[in-house]
């Protein structure tokens, strides 16, 4: 019985994860990522007012021209709290006694997880240059649509950015508890957040509905994927 909880307990306390070479090579794609991205989007020139009046709704596709229609600070305001929440929830995870086992490697998946994730946004960004909904508002300010941001639209970085937390965070858990029966609500968790700040942000008229699937799918897969090319083999 001794050696059967003795067996037990080394089980609980193994490695669960193994970050060599390929969290360095990560580290390093991802820093020139970040580093290029920004590059990049200094290049971006801001629309003029000329090209602000020819801008025509009617031109988006059906199913992205709802954004156009919506202009508001305050649930812009309500998204970027929301975000910041969620890309410090997840060290939360280190209350629980099954990750606090798994010393930094939990705090170094997320890390790097992030890093990838907005390394990617930061590079798409400026390469597709996308002009933002509010610009087709008549309520948004001239001010915004005179800005370099206005043209940075594709896709939502607070999406991926929510995602990649959520997603990241619920693999985290999933594999630190097994026997949990709690793992189907934090994925479903996992799913609704970054879900609710796309919303926002459409609402918001910051982005277009492709612009918050697409960064909803490019974080959640990036949460999911970064934990599953460490995972331990043994």
């Amino acid at each position: 019985m001794m050696l059967l909880q003795a067996h037990k307990s080394l089980a609980q306390t193994q490695r669960l994860w193994s970050l060599g070479k390929g969290s360095v090579g990560l580290g390093i794609g991802s820093g020139i990522g970040l580093g290029t991205g920004l590059f990049l989007e200094h290049k971006v020139k801001p629309l003029s007012e000329t090209q602000i009046i020819g801008l025509n709704p009617k031109k988006i596709n059906a199913f992205d021209r709802i954004a156009t229609r919506y202009w508001n600070k305050q649930i812009a305001l309500s998204s970027d709290v929301l975000v910041g929440g969620l890309l410090l929830l997840p060290a939360a995870l280190y209350a629980l006694p099954n990750v606090r086992q798994q010393g930094a490697d939990p705090a170094l998946l997320l890390l790097q997880a992030y890093s990838l994730n907005y390394a990617l946004n930061g590079l798409i960004k400026p390469l597709v240059r996308r002009t933002r909904p509010y610009n087709y508002n008549a309520k948004a300010p001239i001010q915004r649509k005179l800005d370099r941001d206005a043209r940075l639209s594709f896709y939502s970085a607070h999406t991926s950015g929510a995602a990649v937390a959520c997603f990241t965070a619920a693999k985290i858990f999933h594999h630190t508890h097994p026997d949990s029966r709690l793992r189907p609500y934090v994925w479903t968790s996992a799913a609704i957040a970054p879900a609710l700040v796309g919303y926002m942000r459409v609402r918001a008229g910051k982005h277009f509905p492709t612009d918050v699937l697409t960064g909803y799918v490019i974080g959640g897969l990036v949460g999911i994927l970064v934990p599953e090319l460490h995972k331990s083999r043994r």
